[in-house]
């Protein structure tokens, strides 16, 4: 479908980002008014009208020509953002920068959008570095536990018991420092079987060695994927969009904002117990989220060069069970972010395989664990 704007104009800046103007006529803004409008009747409440039955210049009059003109304004630049994209072939990445330069009643919907494009990426030689540093740093098939992490991760499943022990019954819950070695319960058959599928005391150390072992072994696989993309990062040539960069900070302060949340705070609140300001945030991550739109593109490029694609099967398999979760949450956006992920993982056991041995990587039980194993491998750059 064509674009409905006039006057449209495509300005190729610096660093791979263009940026459109375009305006959108009156009569298209008068349509979309109208409808607008009408959509927010459907669950507008007031004394005297049963609800979505109030007349539309009471609705009007509620809730402000100026709102309903912005809500016009967003619904119309959102459809016609990516039929400019399609008709001047353009292919965006991240999230654009809109910005409305007029808007009025009866006038035409003036607007621009600043937005990256596929930035030209010369990666360097990833077959080489990828060998060369799995050759410094062969990966144990079976790391060996220590007796003092063998003894932490028992200790710690010991206090997690008492601590929710006392949860369940109402009490206050300690933190596991504070507790003695007389609050825990003392390991006994009986007492690691009530923990799960575990004959005796002997098969449950056998088993928590051999969990901490795996654990272990995707820790080091962890590392030396992160060294590998290191390498190839700094050997090879990008011009960085800025605006991805700034995505990239987006990203991460949104979801900065939900652990936040989900450990019952205010984001005001946790900046104020911080002492820091959002801006000082954005400010310290900035080269990191540099560091992880860069090793993003350089995925990219080699899922590419390598045609590695992700099952679509469980792709699908894996978008259904996160919209489980997200009901709210846009189908296409999250399908496009999971193939994303499963791609890059595939691409690093691509990369772990180039030393003709055999790696492992981790099953991927579900979108979360996906997302997890790439923010923590961002983290470490």
């Amino acid at each position: 479908m064509k674009p409905i704007s006039k006057n449209i104009s495509i300005d190729q800046k610096e660093s791979s980002e263009v940026e459109i103007t375009a305006e959108i006529p009156s009569e298209e803004v008068a349509k979309q008014y109208k409808k607008t409008l009408e959509e927010a009747r459907t669950d507008f409440e007031m004394d005297g009208f049963r609800k979505g039955k109030a007349p539309l210049e009471v609705v009007e009059k509620s809730i402000g020509q100026g709102a309903l003109m912005q809500r016009t304004a967003e619904s119309l630049i959102k459809d016609e953002y990516p039929r400019i994209l399609s008709n001047e072939k353009i292919s965006p990445l991240g999230q654009p920068q809109v910005t409305i330069t007029k808007i009025a009643p009866e006038n035409d919907l003036g607007f621009k959008i600043k937005t990256a494009t596929m930035p030209k990426v010369e990666v360097g030689d990833y077959k080489k570095i990828a060998k060369k540093v799995l050759a410094e740093n062969p990966l144990s098939e079976n790391p060996e536990i220590t007796d003092k992490e063998l003894n932490e991760t028992l200790y710690n499943i010991r206090a997690s018991h008492v601590m929710e022990e006392r949860r369940q019954k109402g009490e206050k819950v300690p933190s596991p420092e504070s507790l003695k070695e007389e609050d825990l319960p003392t390991l006994t058959d009986e007492f690691v079987s009530s923990l799960g599928e575990f004959s005796d005391l002997n098969d449950f150390h056998t088993k928590i060695k051999e969990h901490l072992s795996r654990q272990k072994k995707g820790k080091e696989q962890e590392r030396l994927w992160t060294l590998i993309l290191e390498g190839i990062v700094n050997e090879s040539k990008i011009d960085l969009p800025a605006i991805l960069v700034e995505s990239e900070l987006d990203k991460m302060m949104a979801q900065l904002k939900d652990d936040v949340e989900r450990a019952g705070l205010q984001f005001p609140e946790y900046l104020s117990k911080i002492k820091k300001t959002e801006e000082e945030i954005r400010s310290e991550w900035r080269e990191n989220a540099k560091k992880r739109a860069q090793t993003q593109l350089v995925l990219n490029e080699i899922a590419s060069k390598e045609s590695i694609t992700p099952d679509p099967e469980i792709v699908e398999a894996q978008t259904k069970n996160l919209l489980e979760h997200y009901k709210e949450a846009d189908p296409e956006k999250v399908k496009t972010f999971v193939a994303s992920q499963m791609t890059n993982e595939k691409t690093l056991l691509f990369l772990s395989s180039l030393n003709n041995k055999e790696t492992e990587i981790p099953e991927e039980k579900n979108s979360d664990e996906i997302k997890d194993k790439n923010e923590k491998r961002s983290e470490k750059k």
